[in-house]
């Protein structure tokens, strides 16, 4: 094995290993870009939800796409059903049309509202924050 090589090899190895520990604190939504632990419980809680009841969801106001700057705009969230309308899994459509500087400023002049809209007919549920 080359220099180049095992350096490589050495970087990617710890590259895997710091991803591995950033994902037992949040979750890792794309590459390099994880979803802080805070928010976890949170989030984790709508999009189940689609895939789960299903049900449609959306978000209105902040977004954490990023959790140190977050954005403004709007998330929907579709179920994926198969042809018996069983979930098989979702799909996100985020909007974002304004990125604040930090977090504190946009929890200061961007509200949050969370809706699920179950598809069986159950009723709507709302929440700020």
């Amino acid at each position: 094995m080359t220099n180049e090589l095992r350096s490589a090899t050495t970087a990617a190895f710890g590259a895997a290993k710091e991803s591995k520990e950033r994902r037992a604190e949040g979750i890792e939504l794309r590459r390099g870009v994880t979803l802080a632990a805070e928010a976890r419980d949170k989030v984790l809680r709508y999009f189940r939800a689609c895939v789960e009841k299903p049900a449609v969801s959306i978000v209105v106001g902040r977004l954490y796409h990023e959790w140190d700057r977050p954005g403004y705009g709007e998330r929907l969230l579709l179920p994926l059903l198969d042809d018996n309308g069983l979930p098989q899994g979702l799909v996100g459509i985020p909007i974002c049309k304004q990125t604040f500087p930090n977090r504190p400023v946009a929890e200061l002049r961007a509200k949050r509202i969370t809706s699920i809209l179950p598809l069986g007919g159950a009723p709507a549920t709302e929440e700020p924050g």
